[in-house]
């Protein structure tokens, strides 16, 4: 009896691990989806190619003023950066890259009215790094400092063709505000880095330590 009872307790322990580890795959796993935008093309090359996964694919527009493609999160998340790959063609048909963009975050966008307070959270001014070649990567950063759950890319120049095109557009990001203290228990902190002292950063349960590094 004793036996059966020492497994029971093994086995409800395990289980709880299991559903443990799965509630918190789950809440890292956010997924970008995108549910509107703007812009003058055909049903194979519309905004949502954008974030299809698949750089055979891509989202190209009619370009005259501007164009912008509106993102939701599965969840919100504190943006830390994200990627431009270019069109399949980029190298024959030049000129199509964004040259011009910002991008837009909000918490209490409503999608029946299309509205919402938007913050300005990135932008880019006579971008020279994306070069004409065929579905190329290119990452970019953002010092992100709150959780959105809605974004909103708005390209508003090109590299000078009346058309352009993106085949995919990624994100980085985090699930947590990292909020630096000054540490009363270093020996809890597992992560080092250089600050004025020695600090730890509260992440939701984690504490982690901050040590100057000469």
């Amino acid at each position: 009896m004793h036996t059966k009872r020492i497994f029971a307790v093994i086995l409800s322990f395990v289980m709880c691990i299991c559903i443990l580890s799965q509630t918190v795959m789950g809440a890292e796993a956010v997924t970008f989806t995108a549910i509107d935008g703007y812009g003058e093309s055909s049903p194979k090359e519309e905004y949502s190619k954008l974030l299809d996964g698949d750089v055979n694919t891509k989202w190209g527009t009619e370009f005259k003023d501007s164009v912008y493609v509106l993102i939701k999160a599965s969840s919100p998340v504190i943006l830390t950066g994200y990627s431009f790959t270019t069109g399949n063609d980029n190298a024959s048909y030049h000129g199509r890259n964004p040259k011009d963009w910002e991008i837009f975050a909000c918490n209490d966008y409503d999608e029946q009215s299309k509205s919402g307070s938007w913050e300005s959270i990135a932008k880019i001014e006579n971008d020279q790094t994306m070069e004409d070649v065929n579905q190329q990567t290119y990452h970019f950063t953002i010092d992100g400092a709150a959780k959105y759950q809605y974004y909103r890319l708005v390209i508003t120049a090109t590299r000078g063709a009346s058309f352009m095109q993106l085949s995919e557009m990624g994100f980085t990001y985090s699930l947590c505000i990292h909020e630096w203290i000054m540490a009363e228990t270093p020996a809890t902190c597992t992560e080092a880095g250089k600050t004025d002292g020695t600090k730890c950063c509260v992440c939701g349960t984690i504490i982690r330590q901050q040590t100057e590094i000469a």
